[in-house]
């Protein structure tokens, strides 16, 4: 049985039921310990372990109901778990997740350079001689095999990039098979665009008092959490996508990794490579600058446009 992307028409009263069910325990098992956090002012190590164990919400709540309140016999294959597709290219979206997202956080940046919200520094690195100072006070014997900053930055793109969706994955797991995994399928009979538009919409509501805790959007703790809700949307719709058109959900595990390991502590609270392309000292906006920003919104908006046209649109259980 195929379920379609193309067609638009509500939800059958069954399926809402148990989406409703799969939203209040989402909810339910991340937001009371992400607002008592926030609204406590814990340090960050605790904020750390919170965000990380409230990212396996989601997918706690796919498997109880997928198991509990809504049996589902062939849970492997109509959750995306299944790696290898058959008539499915599979490692060109692989490829497409752990090589293009990071080029679509870099191009970001670079808009966000050229519109004048973001002070770039590739001619002196001031931002990666400043991360290689701190580096070596932490790790002298490491730092020492770096002879110029330049080398310390090629190092720390090469490790984001080839390690960080490795290192990403299992938070990342935690939400994708939830969010992507087992709901998007569930909203298709809306039509593919709206699907994919609600499903984002609503992880990036989940995801908003991270904002609160000044994770996201730092000095934003009010505005970020509405600006969350439509970067959420926007680069929840390119996980989909990637979701669907590879019948799989790892592809959208990769892809959501990859942008937590290039976006630093600017979205994720860690040590990703972004900052050390700012000229040092400098501050600089995440409403207004990178993936996060407007420049981001327009870059994931083009995109968008362009992999819709794929016809790249079902998922096969």
């Amino acid at each position: 049985m195929s379920v379609a992307a193309t067609g638009a028409g509500p939800l059958p009263r069954a399926t809402r039921e148990v989406v409703a069910v799969f939203l209040g325990l989402t909810f339910f098992g991340s937001w009371p310990m992400w607002l008592a956090l926030a609204f406590l002012k814990a340090p960050g190590e605790a904020v750390d372990l919170a965000i990380a164990a409230g990212s396996f919400a989601p997918a706690v709540a796919a498997w109880i109901v997928a198991r509990l309140v809504a049996p589902t016999p062939h849970l492997k294959e109509e959750t995306g778990l299944t790696v290898k597709v058959p008539d499915v290219r599979w490692r060109r979206f692989w490829a497409l997740a752990w090589l293009g997202m990071p080029v679509l956080v870099l191009g970001a940046v670079g808009l966000s350079a050229l519109a004048g919200t973001f002070p770039l520094d590739l001619g002196g690195l001031s931002g990666a001689r400043a991360a290689l100072a701190v580096y070596a006070k932490e790790s002298p014997a490491q730092a020492a095999t770096f002879s110029t900053p330049a080398s310390f930055l090629a190092w720390q793109v090469g490790r984001s990039v080839l390690l960080g969706p490795v290192f990403f994955a299992p938070v990342a797991f935690g939400q994708e098979w939830g969010w992507r995994g087992w709901l998007l399928p569930r909203l298709l009979p809306l039509g593919r665009m709206r699907a994919l538009a609600l499903s984002g919409a609503l992880w990036g509501l989940w995801l908003a008092p991270l904002a609160f805790q000044g994770r996201a959007y730092p000095g934003h703790p009010l505005l970020g959490a509405a600006l969350l809700v439509v970067t959420g949307t926007l680069l929840g719709m390119l996980f989909g996508w990637l979701r669907l058109a590879s019948r799989s959900v790892w592809p959208a595990v990769v892809a959501h990794g990859a942008v937590a390991a290039a976006m630093g502590p600017s979205l994720q609270g860690t040590g990703g490579f972004l900052p050390m392309l700012a000229r040092e000292g400098a501050a600089f906006d995440a409403a207004l600058s990178g993936l996060t920003g407007w420049p981001g919104w327009l870059l994931m908006g083009a995109l968008l446009a362009v992999l819709l046209r794929t016809g790249k649109s079902s998922v096969r259980p």
